[in-house]
């Protein structure tokens, strides 16, 4: 399979592959692409080939997080010693197409994906930024990275409060998901309803289990009409992308608790 032309013809099938968009398990693109790119019987010449569906296949920072896990789990880079050349410069690129607020927009839904900062990524990818964006000293700052610099900030804030009266309004500010709260304020139903309406269709069918442990999906609460809002929203669900099976496969964790059985 990776003899001859075959990488062009594993691309060819990922590329068709994603244009399927009810696939289910899309990390499983990533895992083709991280074997791809880290296997030594690969000729160099495809890696630029390989990078490139990498970014067309890519919907999120969740995608390419996923693209660097099994890119670990390949190389051993447990110890985020060191990235293989050509991921560096996948990563580079990645980050260089971002503008001042989409970084900070990248940093405020999440600061980490499977135990992988940005700050991991872009300290060991040697990612430069322009001089003003890293330099608070300055004053030639232009607008854009001053508001994601501050963007930034708020999002450290959110993360550390464990006062919901900071909390609440930082979270609009930020369009926080649950994730980028305290974990001692995860038990307040108004700290959920702020966040629920930022969070994504498959989230909130994953969180569907502890807010019924908490207490939070009773009748007539604010937060069983949130759901129901996102959980009947056509318009929603159609963008969400989320495969059939997917919602029968939460529906029936949230039946047993959140417990694979």
């Amino acid at each position: 399979m990776i003899t001859g032309d075959a990488p062009v013809d594993l691309l060819r099938i990922v590329s068709t592959v994603n244009e399927d968009i009810f696939i289910p398990h899309r990390c499983l693109i990533y895992h083709v692409l991280a074997f791809a790119i880290t296997s030594e019987k690969i000729a160099e010449k495809y890696k630029s080939k390989i990078t490139e569906t990498i970014f067309t296949t890519c919907k999120s920072d969740k995608d390419f997080f996923d693209f660097i896990k099994f890119v670990s789990s390949f190389r051993d880079l447990k110890k985020k010693s060191k990235l293989p050349h050509t991921v560096g410069k996948a990563v580079r690129k990645y980050y260089g197409m971002k503008s001042p607020m989409g970084l900070a927009g990248s940093y405020a839904r999440y600061n980490s994906y499977h135990r992988w900062t940005h700050k991991d990524l872009i300290k060991l990818a040697h990612v430069q930024s322009p001089s003003h964006c890293g330099n608070k000293k300055d004053v030639n700052i232009d607008e854009d990275t001053e508001r994601a610099l501050d963007l930034i900030k708020k999002c450290e804030t959110l993360r550390k409060t464990t006062d919901p009266k900071i909390a609440l309004p930082l979270i609009f500010e930020c369009n926080a998901t649950i994730n980028q709260i305290e974990p001692a304020l995860r038990k307040s139903a108004e700290v959920w309803n702020a966040t629920l309406p930022n969070m994504s269709l498959i989230e909130i069918l994953q969180s569907l289990p502890k807010l019924y442990k908490l207490g939070f999906l009773k009748r007539d609460t604010p937060t069983q009409a949130l759901i129901n809002e996102t959980l009947t929203n056509t318009e929603g669900i159609e963008i969400s992308r989320i495969h059939p099976i997917e919602v029968f496969i939460f529906m029936k964790l949230f039946e047993k608790g959140g417990k694979y059985v």
